[in-house]
């Protein structure tokens, strides 16, 4: 008998959010308590390329369920200032070769940036281990070494996330 999969929660959640579009605004309040207005942005779902084959085997599976959803996506982007952006396939191996070229030496091979935060030089990444993965906050300012596991999946990352309207809980 075959196991069947569940659905993610983030997708169902960003489905009822866009309500069949590609573009939203949502209110959040600021860090002042003033309510704001932000915006949740979805790409198109991925469509195969025989050169990224490859990176969708190795990045996590919840992650390549949300690129057939949105090949990237800007959350609870503020102006430009504030949110993150998931990334699309494409832009993994950018970013990840990026924080590559930044780190050099420090640089651990096991870690795929997955998202960038919007208004910052500060991404977050999956660190791949044998049997699973760890999300961790990629703050430029400490070496890859010491950088903070906040999740241990993606649905549950970004289930958090929308539900916390695009707070940063991690660094809280």
């Amino acid at each position: 008998m075959l196991r069947e999969e569940k659905n993610m929660k983030s997708i169902d959640l960003l489905k009822k959010m866009l309500d069949g579009k590609d573009y939203c605004e949502v209110e959040k309040k600021d860090s002042e308590g003033n309510y704001i207005s932000v915006t949740v942005r979805k790409n198109q779902s991925y469509n195969s390329n025989k050169n990224q084959i490859a990176l969708i085997d190795i990045i996590p599976k919840q992650y390549v369920e949300f690129l057939l959803f949105s090949d990237g996506m800007e959350l609870f982007n503020y102006d430009n200032l504030d949110g993150i952006k998931l990334l699309s396939l494409q832009e993994i191996e950018k970013y990840t070769n990026y924080c590559k070229n930044t780190f050099e030496e420090d640089w651990q091979d096991n870690i795929i940036i997955f998202a960038k935060i919007i208004g910052e030089d500060n991404y977050l990444g999956f660190r791949m281990k044998e049997n699973y993965y760890e999300i961790i906050d990629c703050y430029f300012e400490e070496s890859p070494s010491e950088w903070a596991v906040i999740a241990y999946e993606f649905d549950e990352f970004l289930e958090k996330y929308i539900t916390e309207k695009g707070e940063k809980y991690w660094i809280y």
